[in-house]
């Protein structure tokens, strides 16, 4: 994240971007901020980006519940699942 600028040209991968924003210190999850679609994908590849990113995100930061909740949205997109969001999602519920 040291080298991350958030105006860097990301091209197509603004699920990417959206939640290394996040990480980043960019932009801020909440429990508001995800209802007003802040981070609606539009996309079942970009949601499960983003979802899994936020769920990573919450469980290091001690959420649990809702890391979890995120975990799961991001499994819905079964449509996408051999992208890398998918299958480390996946993985992450099974714990593997």
């Amino acid at each position: 994240l040291r080298t991350y600028d958030s105006l860097m040209d990301v091209g197509h991968h603004k699920a990417y971007k959206l939640a290394t924003d996040v990480f980043a210190g960019n932009l801020v999850w909440s429990k508001e901020s995800a209802d007003d679609g802040v981070f609606d994908a539009g996309n079942p590849l970009d949601a499960s980006i983003i979802q899994y990113g936020l769920s990573v995100y919450l469980r290091i930061k001690g959420l649990d519940k809702e890391a979890d909740t995120y975990l799961d949205k991001a499994l819905e997109n079964e449509i996408v699942w051999p992208s890398v969001a998918y299958l480390a999602a996946w993985a992450d519920r099974h714990k593997i």
